[in-house]
């Protein structure tokens, strides 16, 4: 925003804000003194040489403003609502702990140990990084529909068949991705309902969780199937078909959504919506079939996709509507984007390793 005083002496002019544009600017003036410019035409270099012409110029006034960082306004953080921290929390324990924190007993037990550990956590971090591969594994590995649900979940743990469903084990996985979908709802609703000027549509908050949906809707589809399907060759197409639909569908909704709300003024998006359904769509392929090379793309992919969004805001520290301004300095966004990195990791090592496992039962 310049504001300019045309005369010299002028008093800096009021600045009017709209409501709901700006949440607070800082300006700047600059007084530039009367100044006078002559210019003289030697013979041979213009029509009109050789003459000389002086231009005066008044003095004015400069006022320049820029907007404050939403982070600075204290006022703004006050305002954080209870739905963001919950956004932020239940964001963290699905992207973040879920993957290690209930296989951690393994290192204590004597049954199971370090080896059980790696390949319990690579599986999960295979699932959360890559579930097409992962689904498409499971379907290799068991036999019919019965059977996909558990590994899908579970993994192989070194055994010829599937492990049996534990109570704590069933419902710890459906409510996982329960917790999944809430979360990316809840995102979707902030990333549908931001101010035009927020500085999270240049890098869409929906980027938060929304990616990882495939991992929540496959695993459901699997035990939909476990429960409802029958264990035949045609169940197991109709259940292919069915987790099919349901991912095309899930994406073609939330990519109108987005698209429509991402609007800003003059017909023109400003956020980046499409790209949380590029990694949408990255995380359902199972690119480790198609091109086992690939595997190393699609788990940075998936790493960007699953911590990127927070982890940028938070070394952004991004207040409006986010609590990061209650956070000093970018601890949050280095430990978040460490233990994402951590994942990858292990799923880039399990896709290695049970990917070269798997076997076609059919």
């Amino acid at each position: 925003m310049i504001a300019t005083c045309l005369s010299s002496g002028d008093t800096v002019p009021a600045l009017t804000i709209p409501t709901g544009t700006l949440q607070s600017l800082t300006c700047s003036t600059s007084l530039i003194p009367e100044w006078t410019e002559t210019v003289t035409y030697a013979p041979g270099t213009s029509e009109l040489a050789p003459e000389t012409f002086t231009s005066v110029y008044p003095a004015f006034t400069d006022v320049s403003c820029s907007i404050i960082p939403d982070y600075q306004i204290q006022s703004t953080c006050n305002s954080i609502t209870p739905l963001t921290w919950v956004i932020l929390v239940i964001t963290f324990i699905t992207i973040q702990l879920t993957w290690w924190t209930f296989d951690v007993p393994m290192l204590w037990s004597q049954d199971a140990g370090i080896r059980s550990f790696f390949d319990s956590v690579s599986w999960s971090c295979l699932k959360a990084h890559a579930a097409g591969s992962a689904g498409l594994i499971a379907a290799r590995n068991g036999r019919d529909t019965s059977q996909y649900a558990r590994i899908y979940y579970m993994g192989m743990n070194r055994q010829d068949t599937p492990p049996e469903w534990k109570s704590w084990k069933f419902y710890t996985c459906i409510l996982t991705d329960l917790l999944v979908i809430i979360a990316a709802c809840m995102t979707l609703y902030e990333a549908c309902t931001l101010p035009a000027a927020d500085a999270r549509r240049q890098f869409g908050v929906e980027l938060w969780v929304y990616p990882s949906l495939p991992v929540a809707l496959i695993g459901l589809g699997l035990l939909l199937g476990e429960f409802f399907f029958p264990p035949t060759q045609k169940g197991d197409r109709l259940l292919l078909l069915f987790i099919i639909s349901l991912l095309v569908l899930v994406e073609l909704a939330v990519a109108i959504v987005l698209w429509k709300f991402d609007t800003v003024v003059e017909d023109r998006t400003s956020g980046m919506w499409w790209l949380s359904i590029m990694f949408y769509i990255i995380m359902t392929v199972p690119w480790i079939f198609i091109y086992p090379p690939s595997h190393l793309f699609v788990c940075a992919a998936g790493c960007f996709s699953r911590v990127g969004g927070v982890a940028i805001a938070a070394f952004s520290h991004y207040a409006g509507g986010q609590p990061y301004c209650k956070m000093p300095g970018p601890a949050f966004g280095a430990v978040y984007l460490a233990l994402g990195v951590v994942a990858a990791v292990f799923a880039l090592l399990g896709g290695v390793y049970h990917g070269a496992r798997h076997k076609r039962r059919k």
